[in-house]
């Protein structure tokens, strides 16, 4: 009975995510989405729905949420952690340096917006969203960093950090987030002449985010990448899980921080990361295919952390 409740609720979280980015999948393949549209609406989600859907999340929480230490540090330690070790024995096996960087950022950088904020949803309920929100303020910055690093120490030339704290400082998610703790913290009032238009547009992005994931995806590029595509999707999907989900639950987070930290640490890798790569002269193929190649092998590793976990009633 345990194990076929377990089943039904890993199916219900997953299951919608799956369909949402098949959809997208199937409109590329009819012609329906195609790069020139994809393009532009990627952009409209990225500046207006996710920050929107960032901000109700915020501004929705109780205030003592927001004082969550323990959890936003588990998740950078863990981030961090990664980082270091993927830096140090990446360069051991793969010898290309312009797929070094590439390969590292890949393993530590989760696609947490767009992936696994959804997730958090469906899996322990939109009363986390907040906090979801709240570690995304944290460990986005704190990936753009990484990925700049690993980047630059396998190419020509320096790092030009101005350019990307400048980039994370107008970032309209990271932007969302500050105002929304500042209307919160102070008790703004939001007239609902603006709020119901800020949920209707919050509830457009997942969907919309998730359509458009699928309509990315391309996997015509792989040949000659096999080697590196298997160490992203076991590091990231299996590796980091499997050794951060056991810790989190020796340090007694509850089931909704548990939700969170499956969410963020199990997420694929983020679709920003072949912007990265190609803007700092990494391989960007590779980024691309590790992309969609995490995407994909998420859904199903995700639905396997989500069976065990709720099996033994830590979820």
């Amino acid at each position: 009975m345990r194990k076929m409740t377990a089943l039904i609720v890993a199916f219900q979280v997953m299951a919608p995510i799956f369909i949402l980015m098949s959809v997208g999948f199937g409109a590329r393949r009819f012609g329906i989405l195609n790069d020139i549209i994809i393009k532009p609406i990627n952009n409209l989600v990225f500046r207006v729905f996710l920050p929107a859907m960032l901000f109700i999340s915020i501004y929705n929480m109780n205030i003592e949420e927001l004082f969550n230490v323990k959890l936003i540090a588990f998740i950078t330690i863990v981030t961090l952690t990664g980082f270091l070790a993927a830096f140090f024995l990446v360069p051991i096996f793969e010898k290309k340096r312009e797929r070094t960087g590439v390969l590292i950022q890949a393993m530590v950088r989760g696609n947490i917006v767009y992936f696994a904020f959804p997730i958090v949803a469906l899996l322990v309920g939109e009363k986390y969203l907040g906090l979801a929100a709240l570690v995304i303020a944290i460990v986005a910055p704190l990936y753009n960093i990484i990925s700049v690093i690993s980047l630059e120490t396998f190419r020509e030339g320096k790092p030009e950090m101005r350019n990307v704290f400048i980039g994370i400082l107008k970032n309209p998610m990271i932007i969302s987030v500050i105002v929304a703790l500042v209307f919160l913290i102070f008790a703004i009032p939001i007239h609902q002449v603006i709020m119901i238009p800020l949920q209707n547009l919050a509830k457009v992005a997942s969907p919309l985010a998730l359509i458009l994931l699928g309509g990315s995806f391309s996997f015509a590029s792989a040949k000659g990448y096999e080697k590196e595509i298997l160490a992203a999707v076991v590091v990231k999907l299996l590796l980091v899980p499997a050794i951060a989900l056991p810790i989190a639950i020796l340090l007694g987070f509850n089931q909704g921080e548990l939700g969170t930290i499956l969410a963020t640490l199990g997420a694929p890798t983020a679709v920003a990361s072949f912007a990265m790569a190609q803007q700092m002269e990494g391989d960007d193929l590779l980024a691309g295919q590790i992309v969609v190649y995490t995407s994909v092998f998420a859904v199903v590793t995700i639905f396997i952390w989500i069976v065990i976990f709720k099996y033994f009633g830590f979820l």
